[in-house]
């Protein structure tokens, strides 16, 4: 097993000024949330993290030192034609086509813009916004990847947009009845959720106020969401999964039935 983890985050957007000011940009939570998760899964192994905000379309000269890519979320459209959007979404299917050896991760918007870059369909979802913490049932390959036997998984929302089509080849491992599509997984290659792992009570708290504000949510989405920011979520577990995932040699891929037996203990 190395002994470290290189990870590139792509930034998709800028938190709202209150969370800035308390934690910093997304590259900066995700790094924080990265890290604590390895010191407690395998403390040995050192991450670390370069940020590139991709709406300026800066990227990596080279792939050749990263482990990983991780897409943040974004309050932008995942299916748009913004010229950074589409760049993105090129971008990742070029990773994906020609480096092998570097997994892609996604959280919300950069779970859709994956799908987008491997084939699938985005849009608009008929039921709605999802947010605050909901839950959502799990696959084996699911409670396998994110070690995670109760079935269920508990992470904070905040989308409209959702994958209405999966990409060939993709195994969907989360979903509920409001987003079919919670997670992506791509053994040894692909890793996406529709919640976010690194979302705190503040950070949902402080974006129910901002989009209730900008007129974006009604006054009684934000009732009824309120109380469920402050739930407990498996934000952590999933970030331990995300390390657990990017840490896993060629030889063992991380492939469907290899979680199974390793994770699990089922034939």
């Amino acid at each position: 097993m190395t002994d470290s983890l290189r990870i590139a985050i792509f930034e998709c957007d800028t938190p709202v000024p209150a969370v800035l000011e308390k934690y910093g940009t997304y590259g900066s939570i995700f790094t924080t949330l990265l890290t604590r998760a390895s010191e407690a899964t395998t403390p040995a192994v050192r991450v670390r993290c370069d940020c590139f905000d991709v709406i300026k379309q800066e990227y990596p000269d080279s792939l050749s030192k990263y482990d990983g890519i991780l897409i943040t979320g974004s309050r932008h459209c995942s299916f748009g034609d913004d010229p950074w959007i589409v760049k993105l979404s090129n971008y990742i299917s070029d990773v994906h086509q020609y480096h092998p050896k570097v997994k892609l991760i996604g959280i919300c918007f950069g779970h859709q813009i994956i799908a987008r870059a491997l084939g699938g369909t985005v849009q608009k979802n008929e039921k709605g916004w999802e947010v605050a913490v909901t839950e959502t049932k799990l696959t084996p390959e699911g409670q396998a990847i994110l070690a995670n036997t109760s079935g269920t998984l508990k992470l904070q929302q905040m989308h409209r947009d959702i994958v209405s089509k999966v990409p060939v080849g993709v195994h969907v491992f989360a979903s509920n009845e409001i987003c079919k599509v919670q997670g992506m997984l791509v053994p040894g290659r692909v890793l996406s959720v529709q919640g976010h792992p690194e979302f705190t009570q503040f950070i949902v708290e402080e974006l129910l106020k901002t989009r209730k504000e900008q007129k974006i949510f009604a006054e009684d989405v934000v009732e009824e969401a309120w109380p469920r920011a402050a739930g407990e979520n498996d934000g952590e577990n999933v970030a331990r999964g995300i390390i657990t995932f990017l840490l896993k040699t060629d030889e063992e891929k991380g492939g469907v039935e290899y979680l199974r037996r390793g994770v699990l203990g089922t034939s």
